[in-house]
């Protein structure tokens, strides 16, 4: 059949069909992926992609069964994604405060961070190897990885805020003293 139809196309019409083909293709191309953008959460419009959030189960999921060397009861299984979705959710309303209060991570700051991590190091320096050898054993790319971890900086910079803006009155920390040290008697009737 295949030999009757490219017996039956020849010459100058099968020239002219092939190039349309071929413009439509070069301008247009072939997508293979789905129209359809599926997110696990929508947090204020923004989208948390539910790859990301089968990932961080697949990781949670060793986890627990390195811990508990055996199969995972159903219970346990569906609280943890529940508390997994609730933690993306958490760090996405984090990561939108951060970003509408003005908290960002230089370059400089990221190399710095980057540089501090023991994993990373070789004989207390950084290690570029050691550091591709890690993200390839994870298999991702290190702009995805220089990505969440800035992410993760700049939720850091907002909760060190938070955390050093926080203080107390001395009344107040003398009437925690107070009732810290307080007894009660209680009798029954």
């Amino acid at each position: 059949m295949l030999q009757q139809i490219r017996d039956k196309i020849t010459g100058w019409f099968a020239a002219l069909f092939l190039g349309a083909i071929a413009v439509v293709l070069i301008f247009w191309g072939i997508q293979f992926e789905s129209s359809v953008n599926v997110a696990a959460a929508t947090v204020n419009g923004e989208k948390i992609p539910v790859e990301a959030v089968r990932r961080g189960w697949q990781n949670r999921q060793a986890e627990l069964q390195q811990v508990l060397r055996d199969e995972l009861p159903e219970e346990l299984v569906k609280t943890e994604q529940q508390r997994l979705l609730e933690d993306y959710i958490r760090r996405e309303l984090l990561l939108q405060r951060a970003a509408s209060l003005g908290y960002r991570v230089s370059d400089q700051e990221l190399v710095a961070a980057l540089a501090a991590i023991e994993s990373l190091q070789v004989d207390g320096q950084f290690s570029r190897d050691r550091y591709a050898a890690l993200l390839r054993a994870q298999g991702r790319t290190e702009a995805d990885f220089e990505a969440e971890f800035r992410r993760d900086l700049e939720i850091n910079q907002l909760q060190n805020a938070v955390g050093v803006s926080a203080f107390a009155l001395p009344g107040e920390l003398n009437r925690r003293v107070q009732l810290m040290g307080e007894t009660r008697e209680v009798q029954m009737l």
